[in-house]
């Protein structure tokens, strides 16, 4: 409840998906993370909040596609409805009752860092 004894309080909530990593002997066995430079990331999570969760239910390790789901309040065993459509939805693209959205990841190693390549295909059936 908002009162004038306790105002509404601003809240920033910062999600870093991605962070989970293995050590690399190149890095001294640390993650890229742990290996990385990042003052300001450092600066941020000492003003705040910090923890780890299990979004969906205690001990289910899930993608961040059903993670999200579940922070934002949705039930992932009711709402999520597959890779491709969701990542379809977030590129903007329209789906409709009976379409098909599949998600390929292509990962390409060049003597350098991993790149991702993602395509979004939709097949309209009917």
């Amino acid at each position: 409840m908002v009162t004038a004894q306790h105002p509404k309080r601003r809240v920033a909530f910062i999600l870093i998906d991605g962070l989970g990593d293995v050590s690399l002997p190149r890095l001294g066995y640390k993650t890229p993370l742990q290996a990385a430079n990042v003052p300001n990331l450092d600066a941020i999570a000492s003003a705040g909040v910090n923890g780890l969760m299990d979004p969906v239910e205690v001990g289910l390790g899930c993608g961040s596609d059903t993670a999200h789901l579940s922070l934002l309040g949705y039930d992932p065993r009711v709402y999520y409805k597959g890779r491709g459509a969701f990542e379809s939805m977030g590129a903007g693209l329209a789906m409709s009752p009976g379409d098909i959205a599949f998600k390929v990841s292509m990962h390409l190693c060049l003597l350098q860092p991993l790149f991702k390549i993602y395509f979004i295909v939709i097949l309209p059936l009917g």
